[in-house]
């Protein structure tokens, strides 16, 4: 901003200083030489303007920070992560499509379906690729529309544990954005279990992040 400032000033007064240097001999100088000076003052103080007001907009329309990916444990120990992300949309579009329940078979590549259980409500049978081979697994999933949450848990199936959740609220600090937040414990258990690394977990998550932008953001 500082800088901004000086060089708006020195542009606005080039052609003086110009004529400062000039003056023992400023009744040679012709108006053919003061003509660039002028122009070339004038081009420092519009970029000096300009940056002024790029200055102002990012003050009044602050972008939001980049997605954050933090490892985590829940009560029972199990390893999982924690995503959070700012996404360019609002609550209305945003929550339908998360809270769909095969909304995480597009999302991740290693989940294959997801398909509700006959006369069983909020129960979902999860088909997953782990490191191992393919691994089925059947899931209570209930969506509260009124906290704008999504969760989940196994009840029973080939894997140990394995759970997760949405969360998405409006994020007030960058208008025009919502802030999600997306949480999972899983463990294979097995051999599974243990070459189910940190590293392996946050892959996963990086490998979601351009199709949850492209599901909330363009609705495709």
């Amino acid at each position: 901003m500082n800088f901004s400032v000086a060089a708006f000033a020195f542009g606005f007064h080039f052609d003086k200083v110009g004529n400062w240097y000039s003056k023992p001999t400023a009744a040679k100088v012709s108006i053919k030489r003061r003509v660039p000076v002028f122009i070339f003052g004038l081009c420092l103080a519009a970029i000096a303007f300009y940056a002024v007001l790029s200055d102002a907009s990012e003050r009044s329309n602050p972008s939001p920070p980049p997605p954050a990916i933090a490892f985590a444990k829940n009560a029972e120990g199990t390893k999982g992560l924690k995503l959070t992300i700012y996404l360019r949309t609002d609550m209305a579009t945003a929550w339908p499509l998360l809270s769909q329940p095969n909304s995480g078979a597009y999302l991740f590549d290693n989940v294959t379906s997801i398909r509700p259980l006959p006369n069983k409500a909020h129960l979902y049978a999860f088909q997953i690729d782990s490191i191992i081979g393919e691994k089925n697994v059947i899931c209570s999933m209930r969506a509260d529309q009124k906290m704008h949450t999504v969760r989940w848990h196994r009840v029973w199936g080939d894997l140990h544990r394995f759970e997760g959740s949405w969360r998405i609220e409006p994020a007030e600090a960058f208008p025009g954005f919502i802030r999600a937040e997306y949480v999972n414990f899983i463990d294979p258990g097995g051999i599974a279990g243990l070459l189910m690394t940190n590293s392996r977990r946050k892959r996963m998550v990086e490998k979601m992040i351009p199709k949850l932008r492209q599901l909330v953001e363009t609705g495709r």
